[in-house]
């Protein structure tokens, strides 16, 4: 049985596992994976989470509002006059709870995806069946029959 994986490594898979409703929310939650200390926490100020990850201050606090009603994430505020960075703790437990949904889903959209295709590549292939037999019918071979073409003349009587 293989060990579990804990500490610092353990935030990084969690969070690229885990599936988020934006490709920006992704991002920030693995940004913060790839900052925390093997118990999780981190220290970075808001000027520096917006900096890195190129996302607006309004983005970050309103992504660490949903993640902190989802237990993900809790943080201390700094103090900004001390020049002292909020420290932020990620809930490795939490994380981990999404890690298995999300991979499940992600075997269904595939599931769904292929099963697509498959129907997309069989209506592609009747069109193409639907189109021989009706060029052919126009340009006079209507069908074989034990190896012998038929042939139909155009003004001919049948």
């Amino acid at each position: 049985m293989a060990k579990p994986i804990t500490g610092m490594l353990a935030y990084i898979v969690a969070g690229r596992e885990t599936r988020y409703g934006s490709v920006q929310l992704g991002a920030l939650v693995r940004y913060y994976c790839s900052n925390a200390s093997k118990h999780g926490t981190f220290f970075k100020s808001m000027f520096d989470i917006c900096f890195y990850t190129r996302l607006s201050e309004r983005f970050v606090n309103k992504a660490n509002a949903a993640l902190r009603s989802q237990g993900v994430l809790s943080w201390v505020e700094g103090n900004s006059f001390k020049k002292k960075a909020n420290t932020y703790t990620l809930n490795l437990a939490k994380m981990q709870s999404f890690v298995e949904p999300a991979r499940e889903n992600a075997q269904v959209a595939l599931i769904k995806k292929r099963l697509m295709d498959a129907a997309r590549q069989q209506r592609r292939r009747d069109k193409i069946v639907t189109a021989r037999r009706h060029a052919s019918s126009q340009h006079g071979v209507t069908a074989s029959q034990h190896g012998a073409t038929f042939v139909t003349v155009p003004g001919a009587c049948p």
